[in-house]
């Protein structure tokens, strides 16, 4: 198999993306054979995988690629239902892996690659790993920034701030926060629930309260992510109010922090889009009195990451918040992981370890508890898959008792199970058909005729999150194509729409940034159609200094009332938006949902079979969790835990 054919069916087969192929006709053919080439495609295939770095021991290696190839065969004929077919694959990506195990044999001619390999060269090898050269200098330049920015100490003596005065409730681990943060760049880790957002809260108030000529900055990897940090921020402002009500105290720090704007980093950094360089970098950095709230930085790859720390001064604050058992970035890299693993960053690390989310003893407390412990689920006591209509959020009775309090709330976040088995492919449709009716049945009607009016939008989208059903994977059966289709059938009864497949009531989700509209990667929201008008809206609640200003009337336009936009359905790439019914496990991170039903695969060895996966799903609960999945592969996902080779601070 010459290279040509190998990278096609590197492609073919989704152990490599498409850009790959560029990359290897037009930067490498010049420098090296079909057979060196080879072993660059399978750096490729790391990448691809999430990988900033190749290990270049051969046994190690080959074990690797082997585990690929073998993962990938059981996530491509989880597709295909043809026996003969599926026959078919396993001896293809046989035929790749034996390629490729035998263009391991060359490993060694790497060292002798002057030409492509060495410093300003396209490719670096360092400590025995290959590494692309941006990611290589993305690595160094995290390390660097990390070393600039967190090994140093800010001597504020002048704030004299008594946490306890104005938030009784605060936890050690918070307090440790808030007092060392004053003093310290920090990293922040927790769970759902666990207060982070609060904490960060008032630790500014206590800096705003002695440098009030603090810039902030509220940024995130993606728009949705953004936009929680800032309703989590806008919810605690509400908070301390309604509980302080006589503590005028912090008035002007309360209003510095109701005009702080949010921003996901691209859009913080600024693109000059005449050179596709960030304005703001190492070279042109922000204001050294600016504080940085960095959330969901699971979630952040190496080189974005990169780009960011460069663009902050010594001097600036800087607090990194996130879940260290959350997935890691869908690009390359997994920065809070190697923060956390960072020994000289020992001491600006704090993590909050008590849930506020989940109550102790419920269903979703004890299995989220024995995910992160790596414990084999045995002896949960899970609760039948009989209906949706089960759980109404547990309504407070009159003159409970302490024991009847703790009962109702643990018994608030019930986790529900279904065991696919190979015969249940009907099962599994009805499953979903009746998830679909009992939770999306009144969206068309909602969504239909609707009013311009801002009270009117607002009741519409608080469905928005009422439920979701998560996936591990896209294609398939149990994937978000098949699942969001199977629903939208059995819910949209009107088919007459002026766009065909969109209908009102059908939650969209945006799939990629598009600068000239303001909507970001994950915005999601809804179609809805106003009374005596036919076009259909996007109705989406976000903030955009494009469209400032309140629109008067119905117009085929881009419109805004209060804080929502709404766009012709028409302006936007339809290629570029999915159905949100479902969406992948993923797409899912940095949000919450009143109902969930998670839907894992059945096959043992699927490599989405994984801690990180199922822990970012069940975790994704405000409410009740439904999981289908069979009790092996639970096991299985929580014993197996994704790895990423990115060696930042190697």
């Amino acid at each position: 198999m010459s290279n040509s054919e190998f990278i096609k069916a590197l492609i073919e087969y989704r152990f490599i993306d498409p850009v790959w192929e560029y990359v290897a006709k037009y930067l490498l053919k010049d420098y090296v054979d079909d057979e060196v080439m080879k072993i660059f495609s399978l750096y490729f295939v790391f990448v691809s995988s999430g990988s900033s770095c190749m290990p270049l021991e051969k046994e190690l290696l080959i074990k690797e690629w082997k585990n690929k190839c073998e993962g990938n065969i059981i996530l491509l004929s989880s597709l295909i239902e043809d026996e003969e077919e599926k026959k078919i694959l396993e001896d293809k990506i046989s035929n790749i892996y034996l390629c490729g195990k035998d263009a391991l044999i060359n490993i060694d001619r790497l060292n002798k690659l002057d030409s492509i390999i060495g410093d300003n060269k396209l490719f670096i090898i360092y400590n025995n790993y290959l590494y692309a050269r941006k990611y290589f200098i993305a690595k160094n330049g995290i390390k660097n920034s990390i070393e600039r920015l967190f090994i140093n100490y800010f001597d504020n003596i002048n704030i004299d701030f008594d946490i306890k005065s104005i938030w009784l409730t605060a936890s050690k681990e918070q307090e440790q926060f808030i007092n060392n943060g004053i003093n310290k760049n920090l990293v922040l880790c927790g769970g759902p629930g666990t207060g982070k957002t609060t904490a960060v809260f008032y630790l500014l108030l206590a800096l705003l309260k002695a440098h009030s000529n603090y810039n902030i900055y509220l940024t995130a990897p993606s728009g949705k992510a953004s936009s929680r940090i800032k309703e989590s921020i806008d919810g605690e402002i509400e908070g301390f109010i309604r509980n302080n009500p006589d503590n005028h105290n912090y008035d002007r720090e309360i209003n510095i922090l109701r005009n702080v704007n949010k921003y996901t980093i691209h859009k913080l950094l600024e693109i000059d889009y005449s050179t596709n360089e960030f304005i703001y970098n190492e070279n042109n950095q922000f204001d050294n009195n600016s504080i940085f709230i960095i959330d969901e930085s699971s979630m952040i790859d190496i080189c974005i990451f990169d780009s960011l720390l460069k663009a902050i001064p010594i001097g600036a604050r800087v607090f990194i918040l996130g879940d260290k058992h959350q997935l890691p970035s869908v690009e390359c890299g997994a920065v809070l992981a190697d923060l956390l693993s960072y020994n000289p960053l020992k001491n600006n690390i704090v993590e909050l370890t008590k849930s506020h989310r989940f109550i102790e003893g419920s269903d979703v407390y004890k299995l989220s508890m024995e995910v992160n412990l790596g414990n084999e689920v045995t002896n949960l006591d899970f609760k039948s898959f009989d209906d949706f209509n089960i759980v109404n959020r547990l309504i407070p009775k009159e003159n409970e008792t302490k024991e009847e309090k703790l009962i109702r709330q643990q018994n608030s976040y019930p986790v529900f199970f279904y065991e696919e088995k190979e015969e249940s492919k009907k099962r599994f449709e009805d499953i979903i058909s009746e998830w679909g009716i009992h939770f999306y049945s009144n969206y068309e009607k909602l969504c239909t005729n609707v009013k311009f009016d801002e009270n009117e939008l607002t009741s519409i989208y608080k469905n928005i999150d009422e439920a979701r059903v998560l996936c591990a994977e896209n294609k398939g059966k149990l994937g978000v194509s098949n699942i969001n289709n199977i629903i939208k059938n059995k819910v949209i009864n009107n088919k007459n729409t002026s766009i065909k497949g969109f209908y009102p009531g059908i939650p969209l989700m945006i799939t990629e940034n598009n600068k000239a509209l303001d909507l970001d990667n994950g915005d999601t929201g809804i179609i809805i159609s106003f009374e005596n008008c036919e076009t259909l809206y996007f109705l989406v609640s976000k903030t955009s200094k494009l469209y400032p200003k309140d629109s008067d009337n119905i117009d085929d336009k881009v419109l805004k009332l209060g804080n929502y936009l709404l766009y012709p359905l028409r302006m936007l790439d339809l290629n570029k938006v999915i159905y949100a019914y479902a969406i992948t496990i993923h797409k899912s991170q940095g949000s919450g949902y009143n109902n969930i039903l998670v839907v894992l695969p059945k096959k043992s060895g699927h490599p989405l079979l994984n801690r990180q996966i199922i822990y970012t799903a069940i975790t994704r609960t405000k409410g009740p969790s439904y999981i289908i999945s069979n009790i092996d592969r639970i096991n299985e996902a929580i014993k197996n835990i994704s790895y990423r080779y990115t060696r930042i601070f190697d």
